[in-house]
């Protein structure tokens, strides 16, 4: 059923007005519900009344329900008198209508051996459309990649022109889902059928940096990485905000980042498990830190210090180092001395190598330096955890199987 009602934000005592009820079958989609429907009334607002509200609901709440656009026009030739300005204009859908049943997007194989995509039944080709840029992009190609038969898209949950990075995540504890919202639905005005994986950048609030200074990256001389979010990739080194924008850019190891952000995660899919469009996302794609595949903050071109630019120096990436090693020689400390040449290391006090070392890039190049392959091995292993950590927290969170994927560094920097 679907019925429109009118009522009062000024004056409780006037009653709900029904001005409009259909029946189901009015609602039904001729292509068995793959389209929009579009509904058009005319109705006058008696005095007194301001807002306008939509009621849907699904036969025996079953199926899914997403509304869109609802909007009050005024008809031209009409006398003013007979239509108040609308205060307000909302649109319910009834928990009981919003299907809990999981997505049905999976992926198969065929008698020989070809990998597609089953979508609602269908077989689809095992196509995933990604955006190419971050900030500047619109739904323009979603008609031509939907004819195509692409339905799979990686959508970007939070970005925008000024704030080209920033997430959902806006401070500790803290989440905005309105652009999640807003770009869900965009998708799915074009492509109701459309299955949505969505970029999540990761990276945590502006603040975070000020809130856990001991978990900042630090380059070669222990000095703070500084990004300001207005320009970008242009970094400096300091240990203090200057302008407007800036922030301190986290370490990969720290624990509270990577703590805090499953938090998140579980944040953004409770949300997401609460929606009417909860169905068409199935999975995400995650995009942290410099360039959106965990370059370190130090390799940008323009930092000043270059070199060992690609090493985290702060003490949050110590402790993984000192862990990490003990895992690879299995918490014996003969086989950590023996590899690295040295009879005093311990798990306890190994450091890092000098810059000297680190900068003649031992493991190509000369002699092999087990200490520089371990502290540089240390230092991506750290990003293989976060990926795991966060996409075990998606699916975790989720309740049903969901898609991951990623953008990882190359060998520019490995």
């Amino acid at each position: 059923p679907f019925k429109l009602e009118l009522s009062s934000s000024n004056d409780p005592r006037l009653p709900r007005k029904t001005i409009h009820s259909s029946s189901r079958e009015a609602l039904q989609p001729a292509d068995g519900g793959t389209k929009w429907i579009f509904i058009n009334k005319q109705f006058l607002m008696p005095k007194g009344y301001d807002a306008l509200q939509a009621i849907f609901e699904l036969e025996n709440g079953n199926g899914d329900c997403l509304i869109s656009d609802c909007r009050l026009v005024k008809l031209p030739g009409k006398r003013d008198r007979v239509y108040p300005k609308i205060a307000k204009c909302t649109i319910v859908v009834p928990k009981k209508s919003v299907s809990s049943a999981n997505s049905t997007l999976t992926k198969r194989f065929d008698d020989n051996g070809q990998l597609f995509f089953e979508l609602d039944g269908r077989k689809e080709p095992p196509v995933i459309h990604k955006f190419c840029s971050s900030s500047h992009y619109d739904f323009a190609n979603f008609n031509d990649l939907r004819d195509a038969g692409v339905n799979v898209h990686i959508i970007p949950e939070g970005y925008s022109k000024t704030l080209r990075h920033r997430s959902f995540w806006i401070g500790k504890g803290k989440y905005d889902f309105s652009q999640v919202d807003k770009k869900i639905q965009g998708a799915l005005k074009i492509n109701p059928n459309m299955k949505i994986m969505l970029a999540l950048v990761m990276d945590p609030y502006l603040t975070f940096g000020e809130d856990h200074p001991e978990q900042c990256w630090l380059d070669a001389n222990r000095q703070r990485c500084v990004r300001n979010i207005k320009t970008g990739k242009k970094l400096r080194r300091g240990d203090k905000l200057e302008k407007d924008g800036e922030y301190f850019c986290f370490s990969f190891a720290s624990e509270a980042w990577r703590k805090d952000g499953q938090k998140a995660i579980k944040a953004l899919w409770d949300h997401i498990n609460q929606s009417a469009y909860k169905k068409s996302v199935v999975g995400i794609h995650l995009t942290p830190a410099q360039d959106g595949q965990f370059f370190p903050w130090t390799a940008c071109r323009n930092y000043p210090v270059r070199g060992v630019g690609v090493m985290d120096f702060s003490d949050s990436q110590l402790r993984y180092f000192r862990n990490y090693l003990r895992q690879k020689y299995g918490d014996d400390v003969d086989a950590l001395r023996k590899a690295w040449k040295q009879e005093d290391v311990t798990f306890e006090n190994a450091a890092f190598p000098s810059v000297e070392r680190l900068n003649q890039y031992a493991i190509m190049f000369g002699d092999y330096d087990a200490q520089v392959a371990d502290c540089r091995e240390a230092m991506y292993d750290v990003i293989v955890q976060v990926y795991d950590e966060f996409a075990r927290a998606a699916k975790t969170a989720a309740g049903k199987p969901i898609f991951i994927s990623i953008y990882y560094p190359d060998a520019l920097i490995g």
